[in-house]
């Protein structure tokens, strides 16, 4: 699809990382553990070429509900910074890129507004000699809004540089990977190309552009890039394990978990090749403000119209996203508490007997926080998993 070009003022951006009082958390994917567990790979195509390449990360409003909540305006997500998985092929050097936050086009949905984005620049971080890969948070002089009743685009463009020393966008890419070349390294259940809407018949989660020729395309892949926000985080994953793809199963650390394809749609049963699979689903919550022993429920049911929690409870910070008139459900039994990081995972037994009659169905999931010292409760936002 042609574009026209975009008119949003590129920014200066303060390459600040989060203060003591501020602590930014992950809203859609558990980018730590994708690091660690699963091999991600490169797919730039701009090395040693002209021009200028965005890599586009969609957030679809069905899936990722109630994150970056403020209270002062509860109609917008208030987007802090990004974090992403960057590779290098020099890590001694650091070299510039742009990032860029759109909303959904109204005339096209499920499309980035490529004319009204707002643009910052910032720089890779300067590390050891040779190729490697970065995981790093840039933070913006002040929080991005963008309306939560839309999908949101977070992008990471890259420019014209050398191959001896270039940038590129880390990604997984499921079995239909013809729109980008790449090795497959993540397979789902067969509702992998869902979103929803406006992406085509086969949906996705991202967009290539070349701005050289101001095209856009469709892609089927995750580019590894997540929203920050000061408010509390929260992932939904799922523990995997792919007979038919054996490189993509989670390892090292017990409780790590994919985030992208095949944790968003975990395989209860079998994958989309065929293969035996019985993945279960993991739930992680990230509170760096809160660190030891604070009680976290997590919770169950479907997504709901946002209620602030400092409306009933004052003091307490995020957005209980379920339904409250429909089931909510409390899953991870007596309770479970937070470690000295702010962190607390819970992984979601599914019995064999009850593993075929949930596939097709959708649940969200949340975490909330007791803070018993202030009396106060702090939300993350819901993720939802299609079974």
């Amino acid at each position: 699809m042609t574009l026209e070009f975009r008119t949003g003022a590129v920014c200066a951006l303060l390459a600040a990382s989060a203060s003591a009082q501020t602590v930014l958390h992950e809203q859609t994917h558990d980018m730590t553990a994708m690091q660690v567990s699963l091999p991600l790979h490169d797919v730039d195509p701009s090395s040693g070429m002209p021009g200028n390449y965005e890599y586009v990360a969609m957030f679809p409003k069905e899936d990722h509900v109630g994150w970056g909540f403020d209270s002062s305006d509860p109609s917008v997500h208030h987007i802090a910074g990004v974090r992403m998985l960057i590779g290098d092929t020099q890590g001694a050097t650091s070299n510039p890129f742009n990032i860029w936050v759109h909303t959904e086009n109204p005339a096209a949905p499920g499309q980035p507004d490529v004319a009204t984005s707002v643009g910052f620049n910032a720089n890779s971080p300067i590390g050891t000699p040779g190729p490697g890969a970065f995981l790093f948070d840039v933070v913006f002089p002040a929080p991005v809004t963008m309306p939560n009743n839309a999908d949101v685009f977070i992008s990471v463009e890259l420019l014209p540089e050398s191959n001896s020393d270039s940038l590129s966008i880390l990604t997984l890419a499921p079995e239909d990977v013809s729109a980008i070349g790449s090795t497959v390294w993540d397979i789902g259940n067969a509702r992998t190309s869902e979103t929803g809407h406006g992406a085509g018949a086969t949906g996705g989660y991202g967009y290539f552009i070349d701005w050289s020729a101001a095209q856009m395309f469709f892609e089927l892949g995750q580019y590894a890039i997540a929203p920050l926000a000061a408010q509390a985080g929260f992932a939904t994953g799922a523990t995997t394990n792919q007979a038919s793809l054996t490189a993509s199963n989670p390892g090292g650390t017990p409780g790590y978990h994919t985030g992208f394809f095949s944790g968003r749609q975990p395989s209860l049963v079998t994958d989309r090749l065929g293969a035996i699979r019985s993945d279960e689903p993991v739930l992680l919550y990230q509170n760096g403000n809160l660190l030891n022993s604070e009680l976290v429920a997590f919770l169950m049911g479907q997504v709901g119209a946002p209620v602030a929690l400092d409306a009933i409870l004052p003091g307490s910070t995020g957005t209980l996203c379920l339904d409250l008139a429909g089931s909510i459900a409390q899953i991870n039994g007596p309770g479970l508490f937070l470690d000295p990081n702010g962190s607390a995972a819970f992984s979601v037994t599914i019995p064999p007997a009850g593993r075929g009659g949930l596939i097709g169905l959708d649940f969200a999931f949340t975490g909330i926080a007791l803070d018993f010292g202030s009396a106060s409760a702090h939300a993350s936002s819901c993720g939802v998993l299609r079974f």
